[in-house]
């Protein structure tokens, strides 16, 4: 959202130059700006997210905008990606010197993790989620198998990749 791409293509759909069937997916920040506090962060984060909604009743429209995406964790190659054991010595980034890293980086908390998939479901959006560590596959799947049990079509459209 912050790079305002779904405002192009609502304006290709209303101009009629939209010839594919489109599902946009918002990407969730998990670093607040630095005047913000991250609860400050997220909810204005949450609120704006919601602001785009747009799932069409019509069967032909060709846009919607109802898709979440959030990065649990980073990637291996990085020694990024959130881990149950730590990496092995020398192989993984010392961040910042902050030995609490050696096990990969967490994007969210799990609060804060929780809180998203709880207001966005809300609002309708289906949630994907990027998780390669096992402690993040694992954070991702206890949350999304947590309070939420359904959407709220009923379904279990969620994702963990």
């Amino acid at each position: 959202y912050q790079r305002r791409v779904h405002g192009y293509w609502k304006e290709a759909e209303q101009q009629g130059k939209l010839t594919v069937r489109a599902r946009l997916g918002m990407w969730v920040y998990p670093a607040p700006e630095l005047h913000q506090s991250v609860e400050e962060h997220d909810n204005q984060q949450i609120e704006i997210i919601k602001s785009v909604f747009d799932r069409p009743t019509d069967p032909a429209a060709l846009l919607r905008v109802d898709l979440v995406k959030m990065y649990i964790d980073g990637i291996t190659h990085q020694s990024t990606a959130r881990m149950l054991k730590p990496y092995l010595p020398g192989h993984w980034l010392d961040w910042a010197g902050d030995p609490s890293l050696e096990y990969g980086m967490d994007y969210f908390s799990a609060a804060r993790l929780s809180n998203y998939f709880e207001e966005l479901d809300k609002a309708g959006f289906d949630l994907m989620v990027h998780a390669i560590g096992d402690k993040a596959v694992r954070q991702g799947l206890d949350t999304l198998s947590g309070p939420l049990g359904k959407t709220q079509s009923g379904s279990h459209p969620d994702a963990i990749a």
